[in-house]
């Protein structure tokens, strides 16, 4: 039976964890055998462990934790994996220094277009879009070694029944309701959406799904409530249903200043979602 060791440093919900969490399940569902060594204080082992699936702690304190190291290399002696999948920079590190240790393969998913280091080590790179491809490329790694796989989601989406954002909201049926799911940074561009928002001809609802407890949250709430438009703009906070409450939104928007492939995206084309990016 085929073994996979994924390792991934994360504390938060986002596209990467989702797509890791799918994967994982999906290989499992073909008789992998498929372990987690991550921060068990996080979203994503949580899951995991939901999910009966095997998972192990993993701090990553940094770049150069030692004893994460060494674990990570004993982690895969002990499962005896054919393989080390790691995923953006700080796991591809960790998982370099397994496999150097233990002669495991190491394949690694970069999944932005900013952070091009430590993946030199990995015998084979996944870029998870062209752009990506591009941007390792133009960084001096080997076209030859990288692989485009873009992300996917399942078919299963949720069906109008299940939606209750509008509801919740107190949305009106005969006004417009546009939503934009993602972390709370700069890059994914909120204040776009905004101002965006108050140049519409229509009485449009905007709704912000994600954890808006950052600090770019914070200054999009203060942005929001001084714009004339305060009184249509929602912070939804963080949903473990998003899927569901997709259908229930008019347009879907990604004014982000930089994406590789945004998962929400895809996530919106499966109910044939309105979307903008």
């Amino acid at each position: 039976m085929p073994s996979v060791l994924f390792v991934f440093h994360s504390h938060i919900c986002g596209g990467i964890e989702k797509h890791l969490l799918t994967l994982m399940q999906g290989l499992s569902s073909r008789s992998y055998r498929t372990a987690f060594a991550g921060p068990g204080d996080s979203w994503l082992m949580d899951q995991v462990r939901a999910h009966h699936l095997s998972g192990y702690h993993l701090p990553m304190h940094g770049m150069f934790d030692l004893w994460s190291a060494l674990r990570l290399a004993t982690l895969a002696r002990r499962l005896d994996v054919d393989l080390i999948h790691s995923h953006a920079t700080r796991g591809t590190r960790y998982a370099r220094f397994a496999g150097a240790l233990t002669g495991t393969p190491v394949v690694s998913t970069a999944h932005s277009t900013n952070a091009g280091k430590h993946f030199g080590g990995a015998n084979r790179i996944i870029a998870v879009s062209d752009a990506v491809a591009d941007f390792l490329a133009a960084h001096g790694y080997d076209r030859g070694r990288i692989v485009v796989i873009h992300n996917g989601v399942s078919d299963i989406c949720g069906t109008p029944t299940a939606c209750t954002l509008r509801k919740e909201l107190g949305v009106p049926q005969d006004r417009p309701l546009i939503g934009l799911v993602g972390r709370f940074i700069r890059d994914k561009g909120q204040d776009i959406a905004i101002e965006a928002l108050s140049r519409l001809s229509v009485p449009a609802h905007l709704a912000f799904i994600g954890d808006h407890a950052t600090p770019w949250g914070r200054d999009m709430r203060l942005r929001s409530d001084s714009a004339p438009t305060c009184d249509r703009v929602h912070f939804v906070g963080f949903r473990d249903d998003v899927r569901e409450q997709l259908a229930d939104l008019d347009l879907l928007v990604a004014p982000s200043r930089r994406e590789a492939l945004s998962l929400t995206l895809i996530e919106a084309a499966a109910p044939g979602l309105a979307r903008s990016g």
